[in-house]
């Protein structure tokens, strides 16, 4: 049964292919689906990572892995396909904002507003920039991958 807040099978289908294989050598590492639900409980909750509830598996075991792979997210957020032909003739910023446009603004806003959800994000909580940035990333791909 999936708790509130963690992934459901169908995102859990659309992120898995995007995590990196065992790394190390020796020992399989834990169930990426168990420890990228602990991740996401700690983001959620803004709890400290000695806090993180022993269903997801040691705490250090989420602590590593969100340390490691925060060097191998690709700091984009991946864009639908109509957006990016739309875009193939004009690359950078228009140069004039029409009414319409200027109206589409609110995609951006709601975006923010969601992000905004995630307490440690809109707290600010992690020490370190890169900490940050990652757990943006880990929050954009969960609005992402959510239907």
């Amino acid at each position: 049964m999936v708790r509130r807040g963690e992934l459901t099978d169908e995102a859990w289908e659309r992120i898995a292919p995007l995590l990196p294989e065992n790394g190390r050598r020796g020992k399989q590492w834990r169930d990426h689906r168990a420890v990228v639900d602990g991740i996401l409980w700690k983001l959620r909750t803004v709890a400290h990572w000695r806090d993180l509830p022993e269903r997801y598996g040691p705490w250090q075991t989420c602590y590593d892995r969100f340390v490691r792979w925060r060097r191998g997210i690709p700091h984009t957020i991946p864009e639908r396909r109509d957006q990016r032909e739309r875009r193939k003739g004009r690359p950078g910023r228009p140069r004039s904002l029409d009414a319409a446009t200027y109206a589409e603004r609110n995609v951006v806003e709601r975006g923010v507003n969601k992000l905004k959800q995630w307490r440690g994000i809109a707290t600010r909580y992690d020490k370190r920039a890169l900490n940050y940035q990652a757990a943006v990333i880990l929050a954009a791909l969960m609005i992402w991958s959510t239907p």
